[in-house]
């Protein structure tokens, strides 16, 4: 028995050994391509629209899990606490990381913002 795995022919032996099943999507891939860690496998697409590292632990984290902090992502036991004003402040050219939230599908859509400035506000 032959098995199709992202337009890559396996044998049954090499289908279990070389491909693994995402724990979010469910969708088998090469192992070679998992951006999880020890604890979860998780395919690129589903990495990329749902997943983010902590920047201090580099531990994986879940769009759900992540908590946020001057537009980087942190794990709750990394997140620095509301006392710490550091991150408040920025230079001129300060620009900060856009998020985009979209639904399952959505990877194709192009998304257009709208830049307000009040002046004598």
């Amino acid at each position: 028995m032959f098995y199709d795995v992202n337009g890559n022919v396996y044998c049954e032996d090499c289908y279990n050994s070389e491909t693994v099943s995402c724990d979010w999507c469910h969708e088998r891939f090469p192992c070679s391509d998992d951006h999880g860690d020890e604890e979860m496998c998780v395919c690129g697409r589903c990495y990329d629209n749902y997943f983010y590292h902590c920047t201090r632990c580099d531990r994986l984290l879940s769009d759900n899990d992540v908590c946020w902090n001057n537009d980087d992502p942190y794990c709750d036991d990394c997140c620095p606490s509301d006392d710490d004003y550091s991150g408040y402040i920025h230079d001129y050219y300060y620009k900060p990381k856009p998020l985009f939230y979209k639904r399952t599908g959505e990877d194709d859509v192009r998304y257009y913002g709208v830049e307000s400035e009040i002046d004598k506000g």
